[in-house]
């Protein structure tokens, strides 16, 4: 099981990658403002926040697609769609 991570680590990651928050937002496809919430400690148990939380590993959780698993660092499961 992949460790989580916390809203701190992944800000962290993000200013050392040089990784701005509106290009988190749209590689995944999601408003940026959503990314914003999410790092800001607002819930994401489901639809787009979920699904920044999950790609961040900040939550627990599955993606489809798996591409979205490149962002923390987890690798697909074999016979995973997408892969």
């Amino acid at each position: 099981m992949t460790q989580l991570r916390t809203r701190t680590e992944v800000r962290k990651m993000l200013s050392e990658s040089g990784k701005a928050v509106a290009e988190v937002a749209r590689d995944l496809g999601v408003h940026v403002n959503t990314v914003h919430g999410v790092l800001a400690g607002r819930p994401a148990t489901r639809g787009d926040a979920h699904k920044v939380a999950v790609a961040l590993g900040l939550k627990a959780g599955t993606l489809e697609p798996v591409r979205y698993l490149c962002m923390t660092g987890m690798q697909p499961a074999q016979g995973a769609a997408g892969s």
